[in-house]
């Protein structure tokens, strides 16, 4: 195996450690605490541009160590909660069993003879080129 560059150590060394979650701190936070948040959305109306402040004041910031804005902090969030994402789906109600098989109704049908139009406009009956020759 070939020796390592002599620098080689100094620049591992200067490059920033990895991050714990390749989440953002949002994302982080919002899940870490989503049991709160989801009990305070529902006590009452969010202003997500003052909760993203809220947050930026506690140190949730991006990688740049700006705020995250209240639309991408609502954002985040319908993507945390913990429905995932998605109203939770109803349960459809159980199908009353039929109590007892009823006959068919007999219905009348009338019957047009061939080439006769009816009145109704657009509707004619249909003859197939292909086989208006062919013998019967």
């Amino acid at each position: 195996m070939k020796k390592a560059d002599p620098g080689f150590r100094e620049v591992i060394a200067a490059m920033p450690e990895p991050p714990q979650s390749r989440r953002s701190a949002v994302h982080v936070w919002l899940r870490k605490n989503s049991k709160h948040v989801e009990k305070q959305i529902a006590d009452r109306a969010m202003d997500w541009a003052t909760f993203a402040a809220a947050l930026a004041k506690v140190g949730v910031t991006n990688k740049d160590g700006q705020a995250f804005s209240g639309a991408a902090v609502k954002q985040t969030w319908y993507r945390v909660r913990p429905a995932g994402g998605r109203p939770a789906k109803a349960v459809p109600a159980a199908r009353p069993k039929p109590e007892a098989a009823q006959p068919a109704r007999a219905v009348a049908v009338k019957a047009l003879p061939s080439g006769i139009d009816d009145g109704e406009p657009g509707f004619t009956t249909a003859s197939l080129k292909r086989h208006k020759d062919r013998p019967k």
